[in-house]
């Protein structure tokens, strides 16, 4: 007897690029532009992706690999797509992935085809993504109801939820806390920050800033650096390295004779 044949769905074409009439014309667009630009590359996505050709599993899975990958590194973790997937597949059933193999098995979970969206769900997301499961973020359940019935497009809908629960979680404000900090370029931005992350979860490293104040404030602020020196120090050890390694001079040989 033979099998049924399941009939292929031809996938749409997408082109390479968007047609020139979609494009900002200024050098930086505002942000109606962007915006415009933005609808039309979702618009192209989802004509490719609705017909559901028989890869667009494949795509969901990878796009969840991406999404993990940034997450992590948000996190200040060094895990790139790869590690992300060893911690995964690696892991006997039932097992620990780790913190970063875990943020992986979270944006599996989100994208599936019609994820389901309820207390159950966000407090497992939750546990996964190392957060503390509180009253407001069990209100989330309801921000999103709020978002989907509010008649707003589905992106600016999932940017205001994102924003609610950014505002109520304070555990989230640490991260872009953390991450501010990088981009701090003189010593008013420093002192801005210092205001900003003593109120936060990481006041701890805040006041361990605020302790070394002077020096960091000279590595913002100051051109000079000793990179120079330390780079000369770098060069003497490899040098030091290579002839332990390789031993060439007289008296040397003459002892190993």
């Amino acid at each position: 007897m033979d099998s049924p044949v399941t009939p292929l769905v031809a996938s749409p074409v997408l082109p390479a690029a968007l047609p020139g009439w979609t494009l900002p014309r200024g050098r930086e667009p505002d942000k109606i532009a962007a915006a415009f630009a933005a609808g039309i590359v979702l618009k192209s996505l989802d004509d490719f992706v609705r017909p559901a050709p028989i890869w667009v599993g494949c795509w969901r899975a990878r796009q969840a690999l991406k999404c993990a990958a940034v997450s992590v590194r948000l996190m200040g973790r060094n895990e790139d797509e790869a590690a992300l997937r060893d911690a995964v597949l690696l892991t006997a059933a039932g097992g620990d992935p780790g913190p970063a193999g875990r943020v992986f098995l979270a944006t599996k979970r989100l994208s599936t085809r019609k994820p389901a969206f309820s207390s159950k769900v966000v407090g497992e997301l939750a546990d996964l993504l190392g957060l503390v499961w509180d009253d407001r973020l069990a209100a989330a359940v309801d921000q999103a109801d709020d978002a989907l019935q509010s008649g707003r497009p589905a992106p600016l809908a999932a940017a205001d939820l994102v924003s609610a629960i950014h505002a109520a979680r304070r555990d989230a404000e640490a991260r872009d806390v953390v991450e501010s900090f990088h981009e701090s370029k003189s010593s008013v931005d420093l002192e801005a920050w210092i205001e900003r992350a003593t109120k936060s979860l990481v006041a701890s490293f805040a006041n361990g800033v605020i302790r070394d104040r002077a020096a960091i404030q000279n590595a913002i602020t100051s051109q000079w650096s000793n990179g120079q020196t330390e780079g000369q120090i770098t060069k003497l050890k490899l040098i030091k390295r290579e002839r332990d390694e390789h031993p060439t001079f007289p008296f040397v040989i003459e002892a190993a004779r």
